[in-house]
């Protein structure tokens, strides 16, 4: 086996101890304070996210607590959206199911590419934290495409306006993914692409059978 691979155990292993310390850092955390460098996370990642993504590559970006918020947040607001859903169509009881897992589908679209890039990089120097905190990252636009979405449900007046956003945050959404790989893996553009699609395309194909099993 070529040494460069992720073996099952390594990724085991590795899965084991991002655990732990994705507990620790909840156990010791001041939500107050981190809600705010959260929040400011956010604002300086919309004014420079090609910074932002390298920062959290090096790892000197946020907090591993703001980036747990950041997945709840994709969580909580693919909750909501599902939730006015169904309300909007009057049949939440019918919907019951889906609204459950769109807590689990949350953190699916983050975690599913994370793992999958930990898997396919040959640079035993990056983490699958590191990973799980760029995919993160890169979904915060999700979160506002959730929120906008939901919102039309009640004032479906600004279906227009809400469609225009969702596309260019969509747009946002798969460049800062792009970027944020791209970081990962360490490879130049024209070597990165194919990779990328790959990447892209093993996530969408694991995520269309969790869906199809009821998982997310």
């Amino acid at each position: 086996m070529d040494e460069n691979k992720v073996s099952a155990e390594e990724l085991k292993e590795e899965t084991k101890q991002t655990f732990n310390k994705v507990k620790d850092e909840i156990k010791d955390a001041n939500f107050k304070a981190e809600t705010i460098e959260a929040t400011n996370f956010v604002k300086d990642m919309f004014m420079d996210p090609v910074g932002a993504v390298k920062n959290v590559s090096n790892e000197v970006g946020p907090k591993l607590i703001t980036v747990i918020m950041l997945v709840i947040g994709v969580m909580l607001s693919n909750l909501l959206k599902n939730i006015m859903w169904a309300f909007g169509n009057s049949n939440i009881f019918d919907s019951l199911w889906e609204i459950i897992t769109s807590l689990t589908s949350g953190v699916c679209i983050i975690l599913v590419p994370a793992f999958i890039a930990y898997v396919f990089n040959r640079n035993s120097d990056r983490s699958l934290l590191t990973s799980i905190s760029l995919m993160a990252m890169a979904n915060v636009p999700t979160i506002f495409v959730n929120v906008l979405t939901a919102l039309t449900r009640i004032l479906p007046k600004l279906a227009g306006i809400v469609g225009v956003l969702n596309q260019g945050l969509e747009v946002a959404h798969v460049v800062l993914t792009y970027f944020a790989l791209k970081t990962f893996c360490k490879e130049e553009d024209d070597l990165f692409i194919f990779k990328f699609v790959i990447i892209e395309v093993a996530s969408g194909f694991i995520m269309m059978l969790l869906r199809l099993l009821n998982v997310c």
